[in-house]
C-alpha cells in the first residue's frame, strides 16, 4: 500500500510542477520567478515519473532566461545547456533547435561571437530569430558586413508588425544602413 501511495504521489507531482511553473511565469518579481522555478526544478529532479521529468527542459530554459535577464550569463548558459540535454531526450527537433538557439544567444551575451555564430549557422536561416542573431553576430565580426546586411534585411522582411520591440528592429535597420 505504501508503494502505491508513493507512486501516486510521484505521478501527481506533474500537476504540482505545472502549477508552480505557471506561478513562476505569472509573478512579476524576478526573485520570486527564480524561487518558484527552482522549486519546480527540485520536484522534477527528484521525481521518478516520466510525465514529471518531461518538465525539466522547459524549466531549465525558463531559469536560464531568468538568469540572463539579470546579466548572470554564465549561470544562464549552464541552464540552457541542461535544457538542451533534456530536449535531446525527447527527440523533438523543434525544441532541440530552440535550446540550441538559446545557447547561441547566451554565447553572444558572453561575447563569444565566433562560438555563437557557429551554432546559429547550423540552424535554419528560414527562422526569423536565427536571421536576427546572425545579422547581429556578423555585424560584430570584422569582414562580415555584407553577411550582416543580408541577414538583417532578411529578418526585417520576416518580422511582422508588433513581433518584437522597436529597439530590436532599430538594431537591424542600423545594420542595413551601415
Amino acid at each position: 500500500m505504501a508503494m502505491q501511495v508513493a507512486r501516486l504521489s510521484d505521478s501527481l507531482a506533474e500537476y504540482q510542477v505545472d502549477a508552480i511553473h505557471m506561478l513562476a511565469i505569472a509573478v512579476s518579481d524576478q526573485d520570486e520567478k527564480v524561487a518558484w522555478t527552482a522549486k519546480a526544478i527540485a520536484l522534477c529532479e527528484k521525481s521518478t515519473a516520466p510525465e514529471t521529468k518531461k518538465w525539466l527542459g522547459s524549466l531549465y530554459n525558463n531559469q536560464g532566461w531568468n538568469a540572463h535577464s539579470v546579466g548572470e550569463f554564465t549561470l544562464a548558459q549552464e541552464y540552457f545547456e541542461k535544457a538542451l540535454v533534456e530536449r535531446k531526450k525527447t527527440g523533438n527537433p523543434e525544441t532541440i533547435k530552440i535550446a540550441e538557439w538559446c545557447i547561441a544567444r547566451c554565447l553572444r551575451s558572453l561575447e563569444q561571437f565566433d562560438k555563437a555564430l557557429e551554432v546559429q549557422e547550423r540552424l535554419s536561416d528560414a527562422d526569423v530569430y536565427v536571421c536576427e542573431e546572425r545579422a547581429i553576430l556578423y555585424a560584430r565580426l570584422e569582414g562580415r558586413e555584407a553577411d550582416a546586411k543580408l541577414f538583417a534585411e532578411k529578418a526585417l522582411a520576416m518580422f511582422k508588425e508588433g513581433d518584437v520591440p522597436e529597439e530590436r528592429l532599430a538594431v537591424l535597420r542600423g545594420i542595413v544602413a551601415a
